[in-house]
């Protein structure tokens, strides 16, 4: 503002380093904070509160009018739940409210997918057997008594859009698979313990469902099956929530469930007992919030870019066509099985190195998209860092083949012989030191003519118009037998010379990398001490003089190393212009 006085304008200058250096201190303070009470070098999972990207949850209770003889029947089934597994009590649901209003269920939302989940095997079959001729879709079992490919093709079955209907799972189906390409659960029981409640909702309510998860839970009115749903919905709120502390509260209250559930009286107290129990928990929980820790264990920007990184790469074609080409030079057959989706035949195979993934016969379901394979658990997911895409690229490399190559190069009015080389600049050192870090290996490419000058920015790519020339009649020249190990070793020193400088850069960011950690953890072990080194002994947490001297020994093992890289020879690739 030129009608502030000049002496104003200079304070504000010369404010600003200081400024400056006030925020720069201010973000050591931060950054040591979070060092010495941070997550530091332990494990912190975070809390489903701090996360995004989790679906809403509605709760549907059903409650289902029946007869005394219906009540005594779900009172014994509650009784035989409690008692634990094979308990041995027989299953039968044919007249069974619960199964005639599933039926209706099924068969007034034919469009979607249900996963049902029941708490054992015979229940799991009778099920089945009461919804035999009663749906239109098709139901599909998982139990722990079919077999792994069993299971796999029957969950194959369900996740298919023209596949079963619902999906009738005993408790094994609450652990470890993903459903979340439907959003309707019914859970036919309920078990006594909150986390294993949670397990069950847990196979819809994941990252990755696009809409509302829909759970119903359909019980006998006036049952004990009613009271265990009322306090997970009115006590607890499981339906539509992740309860914290629910093991705590399990533990301390959650064991008078059952008796309460069939002895009748008190229930009601006791709901406002868990109500009243429940918050309290959420308080201490939410209070209890180790925020310096969730600062330091989640980066949003960082797991933004590598989410657009993923879904770049996801989007890249070109993976298919260079693998077929990949897989073909191996004998493996790739054939299109049904929408994006491709069965691998391995029967063929000419190299029995090869890196076979997991497999029950000679063939492999595949795809490249990701949503299809996160649907279908029968079917692999490939991608650039596939173990058998990563393994089938290095036996290429690793291999003779591709390796020399000779090319005519019409048109171009100038008669020339021209040598490409392709170096990789490696550098061998043991693997606990991770070199790649620092200087992941590299390619070099060299191009030469016949009077040994450099060609490599004048060529560019050479791929296109390139024609293939007989390699027998290069190799009874004599012109051509002479000069090409001078055309080599003058591409070889090329190589070396500009593999210099890469090498410096990887030493440099070295330096960088392991100096920082070692000031950082000089700075931990000043900071737990009192100024004439009498404080106290360092706090669990902090660095340990022989972390130090561990990551000293790396730094003189990692310099060795880097100055001992140098550039192999790759390809060759000799090329006649006319």
């Amino acid at each position: 503002d030129p009608k502030k006085p000049a002496s104003t304008a200079k304070q504000k200058v010369s404010r600003e380093p200081s400024a400056q250096a006030d925020h720069s201190s201010r973000d050591m303070r931060i950054a040591g904070i979070l060092d010495r009470r941070g997550i530091g070098r332990a494990v912190f999972r975070n809390t489903r509160a701090s996360i995004a990207g989790f679906p809403k949850r509605e709760a549907v209770l059903v409650p289902l009018a029946a007869g005394e003889r219906a009540l005594k029947t779900a009172e014994a089934e509650f009784r035989a739940d409690a008692s634990g597994p094979g308990n041995g009590m027989p299953c039968d649901f044919a007249g069974d409210p619960r199964i005639l209003w599933l039926a209706g269920m099924l068969n007034g939302q034919e469009a979607e997918k249900v996963l049902l989940i029941c708490g054992g095997v015979e229940k799991a079959r009778a099920i089945d057997n009461a919804l035999h001729g009663k749906i239109k879709g098709g139901a599909s079992l998982f139990h722990e008594e079919l077999s792994l490919m069993q299971r796999d093709r029957n969950a194959a079955w369900f996740a298919r859009k023209d596949g079963a209907q619902v999906l009738i799972c005993s408790e094994i189906g609450s652990e470890g698979r993903n459903f979340q390409f439907a959003r309707s659960l019914v859970l036919f029981d309920l078990p006594l313990n909150p986390e294993l409640l949670e397990q069950r909702i847990g196979r819809l309510d994941r990252i990755g469902q696009k809409r509302a998860v829909r759970i119903y839970v359909p019980f006998i009115a006036r049952s004990p099956q009613e009271f265990l749903a009322r306090w997970y919905h009115e006590g607890l709120n499981a339906f539509t929530r992740n309860v914290p502390g629910a093991y705590e509260i399990h533990q301390k209250i959650g064991k008078r469930v059952s008796g309460l559930a069939l002895a009748g009286g008190g229930q009601k107290a006791f709901l406002e007992e868990t109500r009243r129990e429940s918050e309290k928990t959420a308080r201490r929980y939410e209070s209890g919030r180790d925020k310096l820790l969730e600062r330091r264990s989640f980066d949003p920007a960082a797991s933004g870019r590598w989410v657009q990184a993923v879904r770049a790469m996801d989007s890249d074609v070109r993976l298919g066509t260079y693998l077929e080409t990949l897989m073909d030079s191996f004998g493996v057959r790739i054939e299109k099985d049904s929408g994006s989706i491709y069965r691998l035949s391995f029967d063929a195979l000419s190299d029995p190195a090869f890196p076979l993934p997991p497999m029950r016969d000679d063939t492999l379901l595949a795809t490249f998209n990701r949503s299809e394979a996160v649907h279908r658990e029968d079917v692999e997911f490939l991608s650039w860092d596939h173990p058998m895409v990563t393994g089938a690229m290095e036996l290429v490399l690793g291999s003779e083949k591709g390796n020399s190559a000779a090319a005519l190069w019409p048109g171009t009015n100038r008669e020339e012989m021209l040598l490409e080389a392709v170096f990789v600049i490696e550098c061998v050192a043991p693997p606990r030191l991770h070199v790649h870090r620092f200087l992941p290996p590299a390619p070099v490419r060299v191009v030469v003519n016949h009077r040994f000058e450099e060609k490599t920015e004048e060529c560019g790519r050479l791929a296109a118009g390139l024609r293939g020339v007989p390699r027998v009649s290069l190799l009874q020249n004599a012109g051509v037998k002479a000069l090409l190990p001078k055309m080599a070793a003058r591409c070889e020193a090329l190589a070396l010379e500009s593999s210099e400088e890469r090498i410096a850069a990887g030493l440099r960011e070295m330096e960088t990398a392991l100096q920082g950690e070692l000031d950082r953890l000089r700075d931990l072990n000043r900071s737990a001490r009192m100024p004439g080194g009498k404080g106290p002994k360092p706090k669990p947490g902090d660095a340990p003089d022989d972390e130090m001297t561990f990551l000293i020994e790396e730094r003189s093992a990692l310099r060795k190393a880097l100055r001992a890289a140098r550039p192999r020879l790759d390809a060759l690739r000799l090329i006649f212009k006319s």
